[in-house]
């Protein structure tokens, strides 16, 4: 099996800073409760993927592609609480690698790899997302939010022809709209929400369709740390991150419909 260089977030991330930019202006307001969370998931993929010069496009599944085992990715999340509002900003990625066969012709920038080719693939998939609800109902110690964000999708795919070395390399970048729900239910030391967030777009070179799942539990374990009001909580949860995307950039047609979602685990601080 062809062996990838191990990629880093720090690529996507420093793509993001002005997004950490506008995150920092929007606390910098007043004086909300701040969050600030990591925890580890192990993602399973699935999904398909295909390419072509325009001819109509045969997906291959991740499964197919030998994409399918479970993956360690990170998930850091910053947060900030006001009276009746709330932003969030989380990053959420891994990388798959596998080797499998492909089950039809694979075109990208005039190369191909036939269909029934042994393949090595390497999947990179990534979703910064912001948030910013407003509560519209408060349910006693619960509070039910809608809102608007941006999710910038990063899906990076290399694959190595076992029987010529033929590599194929496709990198896009979408930054998306998404509309917005969250609920949330506080009652101390315990407090569980979910969001849900997603949109379905269309643009001159294609149309793409996200939707976000996040549903979570923290549970306080320590206060007054410093002397001061923060306080530590232990965080678990599920997300789920699906992006069903197609793109013509006029010589690649490119055909995504793929999900990354797992359980995760953690800490986080208030303060």
């Amino acid at each position: 099996m062809a062996r990838f260089p191990r990629t880093s977030p720090v690529p996507m991330l420093l793509r993001l800073i002005p997004l950490a930019a506008l995150s920092i202006l929007v606390v910098g307001c007043s004086a909300p409760r701040k969050t600030l969370s990591l925890s580890a998931a192990p993602l399973t993929l699935s999904g398909e993927f295909g390419a072509s010069a325009g001819a109509a496009t045969v997906n291959s599944t991740v499964d197919e592609l030998g994409l399918g085992d479970e993956e360690l990715g990170f998930y850091p999340r910053f947060d900030a609480d006001w009276d009746d509002s709330h932003f969030s900003i989380g990053w959420l990625g891994t990388a798959y690698e596998g080797t499998g066969v492909v089950s039809g012709d694979v075109t990208i920038d005039g190369s191909t790899i036939p269909s029934g080719t042994t393949v090595d693939t390497r999947m990179d998939l990534a979703a910064l997302t912001a948030l910013y609800t407003w509560d519209i109902v408060p349910i006693g110690p619960a509070d039910l939010g809608i809102g608007l964000g941006v999710t910038l999708l990063d899906i990076d795919l290399e694959m190595i022809s076992q029987a010529d070395s033929t590599r194929l390399q496709s990198d896009e970048i979408l930054p998306l709209p998404v509309l917005t729900a969250r609920l949330d239910f506080r009652d101390s030391p315990f407090a569980v929400g979910a969001s849900v967030g997603g949109i379905d777009v269309s643009f001159d070179e294609g149309a793409a369709r996200v939707l976000d799942l996040d549903v979570h539990a923290r549970l306080r374990f320590s206060t007054g740390i410093s002397g001061g009001g923060m306080s530590a909580h232990f965080l678990g949860g599920y997300r789920s991150f699906s992006a069903d995307g197609h793109y013509d950039d006029g010589a690649t047609q490119v055909d995504a419909d793929v999900r990354m979602a797992g359980p995760y685990l953690g800490l986080s601080i208030s303060f």
